[in-house]
């Protein structure tokens, strides 16, 4: 029988705290790093407090090099060239920003979040001063670049950096067999969610919509195959109430499809917003339609408040729900699977609260100081490959 122990906190989750036999440790396992020189930049300053935060934490002394700081966060120092409006400039002068800050600033190692560019540019300036660096890979790294006709040089390149992290263990599994990475210099690092604000959860039964979709309307995400789950329960639930949040390419095609499901009285389409987490807190069950990810945020914060997840299994996601304990696993996803598991859990809101209830437990494995203690166990292993 699954027990939150025993799926948040199994051995798959967890990080080693020493090297494995054979590894190339150099160090003790107590040791570490103490100033760290970060590369991101990231696409909202939001990601910083949850990316660069729980490392600060960690360390006595972080550096962020960025494309745009965020004043509001304190814990460490932030810096980032002037903005030209130009990408291409943009990352030039960010680039030669991280190459001086690197070599005045006496780093112990560099991490970065993303290969192209930033995980390349912590990289030359980690590899310049002799000092160990870290990838950090979150999202198409692994399924889309590592695959591709020119995936032979990224794995290349991801082989060169001394610890790779990834959301979760299937990754991690695919990152040593398939990329060739060691296996002790893999980690997992938490995506993690402020439990804070998951505190004061409404009853599922309470909540104002039915289904809720979160993200980005593009290809990749199938908006559309949501509208269609949407028209295909509302036929067996004429009530329904279901909202999706989010824009994108696909915006347009949206609204096309849920005029021709006569549906504008049953989906709400706000668009984007910055706060999601009260729409979750106001919703029964939340739908992924995505055909590729690592292990969406959108997934987590769900789970978070409460909220019962229907998903594919993608990406790492298969290793977090076990179906019927704390979500439904539709895999492969299609309308059909997905509605009837809908139409199953609105018709039965005991069992509905009880998946929620479950789903709840993933804020212990998803917090703030999961994720410190996750960069805790990367800077240990970090310091076993000091060049200087």
């Amino acid at each position: 029988m699954a027990t939150a122990e025993g799926i948040y906190g199994s051995d798959s989750w967890r990080n080693e705290s020493g090297p494995r036999r054979g590894s190339e440790a150099s160090t003790t396992e107590e040791e570490s790093v103490e100033r760290v020189l970060f590369v991101y930049g990231p696409t909202n300053t939001e990601k910083i407090t949850r990316h660069v935060k729980p490392l600060a934490d960690a360390v006595d002394s972080t550096t962020l090099v960025c494309t745009d700081t965020d004043p509001e966060v304190d814990g460490f120092r932030q810096v980032a060239p002037p903005s030209t409006g130009y990408r291409l400039l943009d990352l030039f002068l960010m680039s030669v920003l991280t190459a001086v800050e690197s070599v005045n600033g006496e780093y112990d190692a560099v991490v970065t979040i993303s290969l192209f560019p930033h995980g390349c540019l912590g990289l030359l300036a980690a590899r310049y001063n002799g000092i160990p660096a870290h990838l950090g890979i979150i999202g198409c790294d692994i399924d889309v670049h590592a695959r591709a006709w020119y995936g032979r040089p990224v794995r290349w390149l991801m082989r060169r950096f001394d610890v790779v992290t990834v959301p979760g263990p299937t990754h991690r599994r695919r990152l040593h067999r398939s990329v060739g990475v060691p296996w002790h210099r893999t980690a997992i690092l938490a995506n993690p969610v402020d439990v804070d604000r998951f505190t004061d959860v409404k009853p599922n039964r309470d909540r104002r919509y039915d289904l809720l979709w979160v993200g980005r309307m593009t290809a990749e995400k199938r908006p559309l195959l949501f509208v269609d789950v949407v028209a295909a329960v509302a036929e067996e639930v004429p009530s329904l109430r279901a909202v999706m949040l989010g824009d994108g390419a696909l915006s347009p095609a949206v609204q096309e499809r849920i005029a021709e499901h006569g549906l504008e009285g049953t989906l709400e389409t706000p668009g984007w917003t910055e706060d999601p987490i009260p729409w979750y807190a106001d919703a029964s069950v939340f739908v992924l339609t995505s055909e590729r990810d690592a292990l969406p945020l959108t997934l987590i914060e769900a789970m978070a408040s409460g909220t019962v997840p229907v998903t594919p299994a993608v990406g790492n996601v298969g290793d977090l729900l076990v179906d019927g304990w704390n979500g439904r696993v539709d895999d492969p996803l299609t309308v059909d699977g997905v509605a009837t598991a809908v139409e199953n859990l609105l018709a039965d809101p005991d069992r509905r609260a009880r998946i929620g209830t479950n789903a709840r437990g993933v804020r212990d494995r998803f917090s703030y100081d999961a994720a410190t203690e996750d960069w805790r166990h990367v800077t240990r292993v970090l310091a076993r490959y000091t060049r200087r």
